[in-house]
């Protein structure tokens, strides 16, 4: 499974749950035409999760999608532990069921 068809399967899996809604979020930036001239657009600071939303109870949540060998990098990493010391749920997860666990643990 590629790490898209794993991203895929845990928005579906996540968003089944009656109680969390997580939506897909790039980080970066990207260039694209504007009117006939190139421009930078500037997308979520480097680092930010993948998924981003809202769990039980209306708590923020964040899922980080690794593939099997996959490894946060240091920005991921200081993200996920932001987002917790502000009382958010903020995880890594390599499968659909680690995502749904992760919302069943905030219930």
């Amino acid at each position: 499974m590629t790490e898209t068809d794993l991203s895929r399967a845990i928005r579906e899996a996540v968003n089944l749950q009656p109680d969390a809604y997580v939506i897909r979020v790039q980080s970066g930036m990207l260039q694209a035409l504007y009117r006939g001239r190139a421009r930078w657009i500037h997308l979520a600071p480097k680092g930010t999760s993948d998924y981003l939303g809202i769990g039980p109870g209306g708590q923020f949540l964040a899922l980080e999608v690794k593939a099997k060998r996959g490894k946060l990098t240091t920005d991921q990493r200081l993200f996920l532990r932001r987002i917790r010391d502000l009382g958010g749920v903020a995880a890594e997860v390599r499968s659909a069921a680690e995502a749904v666990a992760v919302v069943r643990g905030m219930r």
